[in-house]
């Protein structure tokens, strides 16, 4: 006979669970004998119910009768292999019985069935404690404490981290204790937990330790302590993106204001390390220059000029950011290091020569970080020729394109043979076009290492191309480069694609126009197509933008395949008033477009009138845009469009 779970809702589930919900009732009330015998009766006419015997094992068991119990729950879990309060109740019994491997077996099994049966986990911490294990009582303690954290129970919640780090002191108890404690205005205990938490493991601290730390004194206005505080979490976790926003906040209340604008860019010098290092840091640079250099340089292209044309405007004055009448390439050059070392994060790159010197002209970021660093994870060791191609900020689209597959340009034009590398790094290789570009670019999966995945790694020998250019702007090199392996594809055709296209930000986390829906209806009278580039294979965009002949975007990486586009092709580039970039506008000089630019309005003057709610951002480089529909349409008439 099958169980009534199993046949659907019947009148006859309907009464045994109405008999059941009698006898949870008797229990409740404190009527054992009642609650057996209601079970017991409706088990006579509902035998296969499962959860009539899980309480008629709560009433045998409350009254001292084991074994019956036991049975009852083996019934009810036969019925109902995943009857997670029957197992547990199994498990209740077991450890009546001091039956300890069993009662965890039982108590294990009901929460991997149910994970939020919290009284489980402190049943678990018990049976450990009977067993002396106390190692793993205080894990049960902390996994309880973070459920009821989730639930808003912070009282609850800090007792069992309490109770955690009194079985045993561990970092994360102690973390999570000081941010509860923190929450409920008792910094003082917060402080001393954090510190706590780092004195736990000394050898190994932990990051948010240092920047919960950091979080508290900031609070208590002790903004030397707390700037200490936030490097210590960043040389142990370098792209810690909120440790450098509140470095950030700390030194600008020191009046560091210089340097607190740099921290939302992720960039820290060697001498705020310095200054704020509890003892004295070693500092030792090689470079190019360097008459003692003992790294082989192979130079490749000199310093060259590049004119610009002026951009097209409605505005009066040109914007200073488009001042320039030309552009100067650096110097290129290819880098051998021999046992080097180097380290890459979504920040900061680093190369460290063998003699432990950083090769200072082939890093980003905030390299003194990972130079001074002595608590960052062992190298890997790669055998072989490694080419480090990793970049600052290579896992987003423009730094991709313009400075990672800069350098493989760089190696190509020299004739490097990529047979004979052994392996890749690259920043990451998760996202498509990442993968879309390498296989094009003829680099197998197999020898791809990811500093996302490995950081820091160590090689017999490093080839390291420098930067192709200044970061931030593309080389006429780079882009002659990706034209010339990608656009003679034929896969790259597409007739249907639009020639009048309006890029879209909608799905961005920042730089958004705050009026797009009005835009695009806008530009839809003018036979423009708003596309979401994301949506797009990295093949897909590439046909997208050789056919188009008219873009207009907001600022954004999208506008990296412009240097896709033919000739003549006219680009209206859109920018919040507080952040311009000519980035776009030298790239459309390289590829020879005919380029406007139009400034947003005030963003006030929006929120004004809509009554939305502003959104914030670290830095005006992020900051969303309002368009005037009156200033778009005198653009697009200037453009002849």
């Amino acid at each position: 006979m099958k169980p009534i779970a199993a046949v659907g809702y019947t009148e006859k589930a309907e009464k045994a669970e109405k008999t059941n919900r009698l006898a949870e009732s008797y229990l409740s009330q404190g009527k054992s004998a009642e609650a057996i015998a209601s079970c017991q009766q409706g088990i006579k006419i509902y035998p296969d119910f499962a959860p009539l015997y899980k309480t008629l094992g709560n009433g045998l068991l409350s009254r001292g009768k084991l074994a019956e119990a036991m049975r009852a729950y083996t019934r009810a879990i036969e019925l109902q292999p995943d009857f997670a309060a029957a197992h547990a109740n199994r498990g209740a019994v077991f450890y009546q019985q001091e039956r300890w491997e069993e009662a965890i077996a039982s108590y294990q099994k009901a929460l991997a069935l149910n994970p939020n049966l919290l009284g489980l986990y402190s049943n678990l911490a018990k049976v450990f404690r009977e067993q002396e294990q106390l190692a793993k009582a205080a894990e049960q303690e902390f996994k309880l404490g973070n459920l009821l954290a989730q639930q808003g129970r912070r009282d609850e919640a800090i007792n069992c981290y309490r109770q955690a780090v009194e079985l045993k002191p561990e970092a994360d108890a102690y973390l999570n204790l000081g941010i509860l404690l923190r929450q409920q205005g008792q910094i003082d205990l917060a402080i001393d937990s954090y510190r706590k938490a780092i004195a736990s493991n000394p050898s190994n601290p932990k990051a948010e330790a240092y920047f919960s730390l950091g979080n508290a004194l900031l609070e208590l206005e002790k903004w030397e302590e707390a700037i200490a505080s936030y490097l210590e979490a960043l040389t142990i976790k370098p792209d810690l993106e909120g440790a450098y926003q509140s470095l950030g906040y700390a030194l600008g209340k020191k009046g560091r204001y210089e340097d607190a604008i740099a921290c939302p860019l992720h960039i820290i010098s060697f001498d705020i390390l310095q200054e704020f290092s509890p003892q004295p840091l070693h500092w030792a640079v090689t470079a190019k220059t360097d008459p003692k250099n003992t790294i082989e340089y192979l130079d490749l292209d000199p310093a060259s000029t590049f004119s610009l044309a002026r951009p097209k405007t409605i505005h009066d004055r040109i914007h200073p950011q488009f001042s320039w009448q030309n552009h100067v390439y650096p110097s290129t050059f290819i880098a051998f290091v021999a046992n080097g070392r180097a380290w890459a994060d979504a920040y900061t790159t680093a190369v460290i020569a063998a003699e432990n010197k950083i090769v200072e002209d082939i890093c980003q970021g905030s390299y003194p970080l990972i130079f001074c660093s002595q608590k960052l994870p062992s190298p890997i060791e790669l055998p072989g020729k490694v080419a480090f191609l990793s970049v600052r900020g290579g896992s987003t689209y423009f730094h991709w394109l313009s400075d990672l597959l800069g350098r493989i340009a760089l190696l190509r034009s020299r004739g490097i043979d990529f047979g004979k590398i052994d392996f890749f790094v690259v920043s990451s290789c998760h996202l498509p076009y990442q993968r879309e570009t390498l296989n094009i670019l003829g680099i197998p999966e197999s020898k791809i290492v990811q500093s996302s995945r490995s950081p820091h790694i160590r090689a017999e020998q490093l080839i390291v191309p420098s930067l192709p250019g200044t970061v931030g702007i593309m080389t006429e090199k780079t882009g002659q480069f990706l034209r010339r392996e990608i656009l003679p594809q034929k896969i790259w055709q597409q007739a249907s694609a639009p020639e009048r296209i309006y890029i879209s930000r909608k799905s961005a986390s920042y730089r958004r126009v705050v009026n797009e829906d009005e835009i695009i209806s806008v530009l839809r009278k003018f036979g423009f197509v708003a596309i979401a580039l994301e949506n797009l294979s990295f093949r897909e965009q590439v046909a997208l933008l050789a056919a188009a002949k008219v873009i207009v975007s907001p600022h954004g990486a999208g506008l990296t395949n412009l240097v896709f586009c033919n000739p003549g092709a006219k680009v209206i580039e859109i920018f919040a008033r507080v952040a311009v970039s000519a980035n776009y506008w030298l790239l459309s000089n390289m590829v020879e477009l005919d380029y406007y630019y139009l400034l947003g309005e005030p963003l006030e003057n929006y929120y004004a009138a809509t009554q939305k709610q502003r959104n914030t951002y670290s830095h005006p480089l992020y900051e969303d845009i309002f368009v005037s529909v009156d200033s778009l349409l005198a653009t697009l008439e200037l453009a002849g469009v």
